[in-house]
């Protein structure tokens, strides 16, 4: 936060973030309702990729459906044989891709699908992202996080640099399509141990908002 917004640390609140409140309300979007009832025992994957500098210049959206070995037959076995509804979230600079229906298992969900964007990610059984902050409020769920770190290079050298070394971060990673549906096949997923978890989670218990009105209060007495 600190390199992000360019201020001091003494202008930094340790609240926890007031959108994890989010996972604590019991709530499911109308969305997910439908598709669990529809789908019985199917898992239900959500893919919410981050945006590209590099997109915007070249005024192309980015479209992880065009490359890295992506088959659209293959996909669409897969989702069927394993038995997973895909919710594809693109970031909303990359809204304008053209992406053929495979299946009624692949869902292209925008803002209008759903009420509140992070209940809708706490009903969800597997994130997958690949360089997305969204990684980081996804792990206080205790659910599995896959990284696609699909275009790693490329996006280094022509988006953006990352705060964290992204070689460190201990979820799994995949760096194709084939790799990617390997790991959900086989199960390789898996949630943080605590250890990790609460290295960006530490105030995970549904009162960051809370903590951040009291400290809007001492502010405002001073």
């Amino acid at each position: 936060m600190q390199s992000a917004f360019c201020l001091n640390e003494n202008k930094i609140w340790l609240t926890g973030l007031p959108r994890i409140d989010y996972f604590y309300s019991n709530k499911t979007e109308t969305i997910i309702k439908e598709l669990r009832n529809k789908f019985i025992n199917a898992k239900i994957i959500l893919f919410m990729p981050t945006w590209r500098d590099i997109s915007n210049k070249k005024n192309e959206p980015f479209n992880p459906f065009v490359n890295y070995s992506f088959n659209e037959t293959a996909f669409k076995d897969f989702l069927c044989k394993e038995n997973i509804i895909f919710l594809y979230k693109p970031h909303f600079n990359d809204q304008n891709i053209n992406i053929s229906s495979v299946t009624d298992r692949f869902i292209l969900i925008n803002d209008n699908d759903y009420d509140e964007l992070y209940v809708l990610i706490s009903n969800i059984d597997i994130l997958i992202t690949d360089y997305s902050s969204i990684y980081f409020d996804f792990i206080c769920l205790d659910k599995p996080v896959i990284l696609t770190p699909f275009d790693y290079d490329n996006y280094l050298s022509e988006s953006r640099a990352h705060y964290f070394d992204y070689n460190l971060l201990p979820s799994i990673k995949a760096y194709n399509w084939d790799e990617l549906m390997q790991i959900i096949a086989e199960k390789k997923y898996y949630s943080l141990p605590e250890e990790e978890r609460v290295k960006f989670c530490k105030f995970n218990d549904g009162n960051s908002s809370e903590r951040v009105f009291q400290k809007t209060i001492e502010l405002l007495k001073k």
